[in-house]
């Protein structure tokens, strides 16, 4: 019986002394317990110092702030990397504020996004606001309920460094001659973009007039809205936005010259003579052509006949002509987005027995 109350005391204890050990609470200043990668299931702690001296650690001392990745001159491919702060005790510290510059140096002025209502000690970098090929550099502070800490913590710079692809394959090709006055730029789809930014202007270093300058466009084609100008050059490129808003380089620089049609194979045409006082004047139809306006004037340069509202490529003169005149007509058209283009004209002379001659300005 003795021996038996001796195990079962022994069992007892060792039951105590295992329990004790189990349930000892280490103070929390000095446990790790700030996470490099919170969301990892080994991750690294770091633990609690009093940093500026006051004999207070800094897991209960907001002005102890210290930021902890990513590591001061980190490389990445992330477009929206996670900052992580040093994480204070939950029940102290009521919200952090992260702020993000392009200089190391000056954080009031050169800002590209700050945050003061973050309830943790890691934050992702919305979508959209970096760029690539561009160096950033951040710093933190903490609320405790009463006050911010007193200081900025130091500042960590990190490099976003993606490889994006370039557009390529425009239409209308590079170089070309076109139409159309609103037209579609179309280009290469590619697979990894979700979006793309276009620019459209009179210089091609695009500080000209702006025709348009848009980051929202999702399919790899755009319809120019703005009604172009007729002989103008105008100059294009596109760029590439990935799945974390990062824009990549631009395209070449591509351009196309408008030049609306001229209407062609003229009559009377050059050198023509002809015995009709009331000719009938033609020309080539032009496709999607709006309209034509003609003008005729006699050699002193008095109107004969004008008319913008022609449909069809011919006009009837009714007022018959003048025997041994020189006469000059015009034609131009009328595109369907309502541009005119340039005249083309000849020079009509009239003469003997009724006979006239025709020769061609341009």
């Amino acid at each position: 019986m003795l021996k038996k109350l001796k195990t079962l005391s022994f069992l007892i204890i060792v039951f105590i002394l295992s329990f004790g050990i189990n349930c000892v609470q280490f103070p929390e200043d000095v446990v790790f317990n700030n996470p490099v990668d919170p969301e990892a299931p080994n991750y690294v702690g770091v633990p609690s110092v009093d940093l500026d001296g006051d004999g207070i650690s800094s897991y209960y001392d907001v002005d102890d702030i210290t930021i902890l990745s990513p590591a001061d001159g980190t490389i990445t491919s992330d477009g929206t990397p996670t900052l992580v702060v040093y994480k204070f005790n939950p029940s102290l510290v009521q919200r952090y504020c992260i702020r993000v510059s392009i200089s190391e140096s000056d954080f009031e002025n050169n800002i590209v996004h700050e945050n003061d209502n973050i309830s943790s000690n890691y934050y992702a970098i919305p979508v959209g606001v970096l760029e690539n090929n561009t160096t950033y550099y951040w710093c933190a502070k903490a609320y405790d309920g009463t006050k911010w800490s007193d200081n900025w913590s130091e500042s960590y710079g990190f490099t976003l460094d993606i490889t994006i692809q370039v557009p390529t394959i425009p239409i209308p090709i590079d170089n070309s001659n076109i139409s159309d006055t609103t037209p579609v730029l179309d280009w290469e789809d590619v697979y990894e973009a979700t979006g793309y930014h276009i620019q459209v202007n009179t210089a091609d270093d695009f500080n000209g007039t702006i025709i348009v300058d848009d980051e929202d466009v999702i399919q790899s084609n755009y319809q120019v809205s703005t009604v172009l100008d007729n002989n103008t050059i105008y100059y294009w490129r596109v760029r590439i936005k990935n799945g974390d808003g990062i824009l990549g380089e631009w395209s070449n620089t591509w351009n196309f010259d408008i030049q609306i049609k001229k209407p062609l194979n003229l009559t009377p045409s050059n050198g023509s003579v002809t015995a009709d006082f009331t000719p009938l004047f033609n020309w080539e139809d032009i496709t999607n052509a709006l309209g034509y306006q003609i003008e005729i004037n006699d050699f002193s340069g008095t109107i004969i006949a004008i008319d913008n509202s022609l449909t069809l490529s011919e006009y009837q003169i009714t007022n018959p002509l003048e025997n041994y005149e020189m006469y000059y007509w015009r034609v131009k058209i009328k595109n369907d987005d309502g541009v005119w283009g340039d005249w083309v004209g000849t020079t009509m002379l009239s003469g003997r027995k009724y006979k006239k001659f025709v020769k061609i300005i341009i």
